[in-house]
């Protein structure tokens, strides 16, 4: 078999040379980067340029905005607001925008500025939410009507921004408003609520039927009861919580109980006859009447045993009164029989110097009394003594009444009076020194308020206030504060003003106390480490052993002994001892 020939595509590609043309490519680069160079020179510049056109238009716009005035005559005629700029060139859009943003800002900041002062002044006048929320509706739609034909976009905005202002101020000044409304509404409640308690008594003087103005009779009982469920419907609707109206209810019982007790018992008090009435009410007579019978049904069983209670108490304080009064009564008498006994006092104070006018005015003294106590007057004429040419006093107290008549001054004792002086005086048992010493102390004590500052120096310094049952008190530094004290005191008193009718002791003494009695104390002590100079606890105690028992050397030694024992009580040194 022949062979077969297979074809072989000999053709090879044909490679054209290239020629390049290096120059002219390079110096077309070169001529394109040129041009993009100056392109974005151009552009730049022209960036550089819209740049500073939008600067100095924003800068024009702030700078010739519409002013507040001018915004404010354009809001009240109801006209647009002329802006600055226009619409096609940068530096006009920039002049504009700027313009209309501190246009826009200047009506806002104005827009709520009268919201909230229509608030303020519809806070002041209370009137309606509903009338403030037209107010605040009509500002809105001034300030913002005068960007609608200069920008629409920038109206409605602003309209909004200012919508959600106003509905705040509306919802802040409502709520304070029914508040506000709902309190004076329940103040108003609450007076109304203390009117009708307070006449309550005279709703029961009406007696047990009241009639009506259609001829109609209904019972006080019934009008009590209505009036409560009328109260407790009204705190209902100012929403009183229950328990608050549950207190109001509790109250108003309260009231009418009160009332009803007062009315039996100023029954009672008023009348003639107390204890008949207190019969009476006990009884639940029919013979009370009207006004007594409505108290007494309006009572729960409890409270009527009380008031008839509080009757018969009534009936006992008119007895007591009656006490009282001659009480009062007999202190008047016992006050002015006092005061005839200081007056003859006064009088005998005149015995020495001028016995005439003593004399006069102790018959004056006695002229008096005999208008309160006649008897206490014939004791006083009994009492007077004369020579012919004045009165006849001892030359000297006798020791047992002088001594008796000291025990009750340290005592405080009250029966010693002014009366007592004047007898022992005219009995020639009192010297007339001694009466004037005794006297002006006497007369010093009948003043309550010297006496409560005298008992009072006592409990300051441990004194007791009674009778001296220990002798060795008396020899005390504090017995010797007390009786300087009293002399200070009797001294302020006479050089008081006004007789020292507003002089007070308790203040006086507050104010002496310490310097008196420290200076007291002090003097006393030096007197007492005086006495003991020179002498020790043993010698002394030596001679105490050798004196006679019961002797008044020994009385002596011991005293010695018992003031070194009270110096070093009171923390004092004594040398030997």
């Amino acid at each position: 078999m022949a062979e077969q020939v297979r074809l072989r595509n000999t053709l090879t590609p044909l490679r054209v040379p290239r020629v390049n043309f290096a120059g002219a490519e390079a110096q077309a680069r070169g001529l394109g980067n040129l041009a993009q160079s100056l392109s974005r020179m151009s552009n730049f510049v022209s960036q550089q340029a819209q740049s500073a056109a939008v600067v100095e238009g924003a800068e024009y716009g702030a700078l010739n905005a519409p002013t507040r005035q001018q915004i404010i005559d354009a809001t009240q005629k109801n006209e647009k607001i002329d802006l600055v700029g226009d619409q096609t060139t940068v530096f006009g859009k920039a002049a504009r925008k700027a313009a209309l943003e501190a246009a826009s800002d200047e009506l806002q900041f104005l827009a709520k500025s009268t919201i909230t002062d229509l608030t303020r002044r519809a806070i002041e006048d209370q009137i309606p939410p509903s009338a403030l929320a037209d107010q605040i509706d009509t500002a809105i739609i001034g300030f913002s009507s005068t960007l609608d034909n200069v920008s629409p976009a920038t109206a409605r905005s602003l309209r909004a921004g200012l919508g959600i202002y106003g509905n705040a101020e509306y919802e802040a000044y409502t709520k304070k408003f029914l508040t506000d409304d709902l309190a004076k509404r329940k103040s108003q409640f609450e007076m109304n609520f203390q009117l009708t308690l307070d006449t309550l008594p005279k709703l029961l003087s009406n007696g047990r039927i009241v009639k009506q103005k259609d001829g109609s009779e209904v019972s006080t009982a019934d009008t009590i009861q209505g009036l409560k469920q009328s109260l407790m419907q009204q705190a209902i609707s100012f929403n009183y919580s229950r328990s608050e109206i549950e207190g109001l209810g509790e109250q108003f019982d309260r009231e009418v109980q009160d009332a009803a007790k007062g009315t039996v018992t100023n029954y009672v008090i008023e009348s003639d006859n107390p204890y008949a009435t207190y019969i009476r009410i006990d009884e639940d007579s029919k013979a009370l009447p009207e006004n007594v019978r409505a108290a007494l049904d309006a009572m729960t069983p409890e409270k009527r045993r009380e008031a008839i209670k509080e009757a018969r108490e009534a009936w006992h304080n008119t007895i007591d009164d009656e006490t009282k009064r001659v009480n009062f009564k007999q202190a008047k008498r016992n006050d002015a029989i006092q005061e005839e006994e200081r007056n003859a006092s006064r009088a005998l104070s005149f015995a020495q110097s001028d016995p005439d006018k003593a004399i006069k005015l102790y018959q004056a003294s006695i002229a008096r009394m005999r208008l309160i106590d006649p008897i206490k007057a014939n004791e006083m004429e009994d009492k007077i003594q004369t020579n012919g040419q004045g009165f006849v006093f001892a030359m000297a107290t006798q020791d047992d009444v002088e001594l008796a008549i000291d025990m009750q001054i340290s005592s405080l004792d009250v029966n010693l009076t002014l009366s007592k002086l004047d007898t022992l005086l005219f009995k020639r048992e009192l010297s007339y020194s001694d009466w004037l010493k005794y006297t002006e102390v006497v007369n010093t004590r009948m003043d309550e308020r010297f006496r409560n500052a005298l008992i009072e120096t006592r409990k300051r310094l441990e004194l007791p206030t009674g009778m001296i049952a220990d002798a060795r008190v008396l020899q005390r530094w504090q017995w010797n504060a007390l009786n300087k004290v009293e002399l200070e005191l009797r001294k302020a008193v006479r050089d008081a003003p006004d007789g020292a009718r507003d002089f007070d002791a308790i203040g006086w003494l507050n104010d002496n106390f310490e310097d008196l009695t420290k200076r007291t104390e002090k003097n006393v002590n030096d007197e007492k480490l005086k006495e003991l100079s020179g002498l020790t606890r043993a010698g002394v105690t030596r001679q105490m052993n050798a004196a006679t028992p019961g002797s008044d050397e020994e009385a002596s030694l011991q005293r010695l002994l018992d003031i070194a024992d009270e110096l070093k009580a009171n923390n004092i040194a004594v040398d030997g001892f």
